[in-house]
């Protein structure tokens, strides 16, 4: 009976995490989950006393997935271009295929909460790459196109293929191995002085 009860909260954060993806928070209600579900309302509200804590559940598991992708791809030392490479089609690849996550992503964009997911997430990985050589831009690079393929990806799930993610992180990686050694020192554009 604990087993079947278990199998039925699964498939309710499942299904509820799938409709909060393609219609969002206010898009979904929860007779649309117990129906794609297969179960009572009764049985739902026996899991999940409102929405909200239905919400809250997935918000919980997408934070949980999102920042295990992190630990499982990035830890030691800070890595190089291949290990953010390695980590960024880690990232695509749960973004195609992991519901919760991206509900998590799409529900708090949503309510506007702070800190968003991709606020932790940035942060994690401005903390991990704090003592590596370029480590801020390093972060910057990697939230950037994390971010990017996420917000992208909603639109156009190629996206999130492993064709598009490789073929730009072996552009990406291309360019960075034609930088200059010691890159001229950026200035600020100076404005021509107006001729009489």
């Amino acid at each position: 009976m604990q087993l079947r009860a278990e199998q039925t909260r699964r498939t309710l954060i499942n299904v509820a995490a799938e409709m909060f993806d393609a219609r969002g928070h206010r898009g979904t209600g929860l007779a649309d989950i117990s129906r794609g579900a297969g179960v009572s309302k009764g049985a739902l509200y026996f899991h999940f006393d409102s929405k909200e804590e239905l919400t809250n559940t997935v918000l919980t598991e997408a934070r949980e997935r999102a920042l295990a992708v992190l630990r499982r791809h990035l830890t030691g030392s800070a890595p190089g271009f291949a290990g953010l490479a390695r980590f960024t089609l880690a990232f695509a690849e749960e973004l195609r295929n992991d519901p919760v996550l991206r509900a998590g992503l799409r529900l708090q964009g949503e309510r506007g909460e702070s800190p968003t997911l991709r606020q932790e997430w940035i942060g994690y990985l401005h903390r991990h790459f704090s003592d590596g050589t370029g480590g801020k831009a390093m972060a910057d690079l990697l939230a950037a196109l994390t971010v990017g393929l996420d917000t992208l990806g909603r639109d156009a799930h190629e996206w999130w293929s492993e064709e598009t993610v490789s073929g730009v992180l072996t552009l990406l990686g291309d360019l960075i191995a034609h930088l200059p050694d010691d890159p001229p020192p950026a200035s600020a554009p100076t404005a021509e002085a107006p001729t009489v």
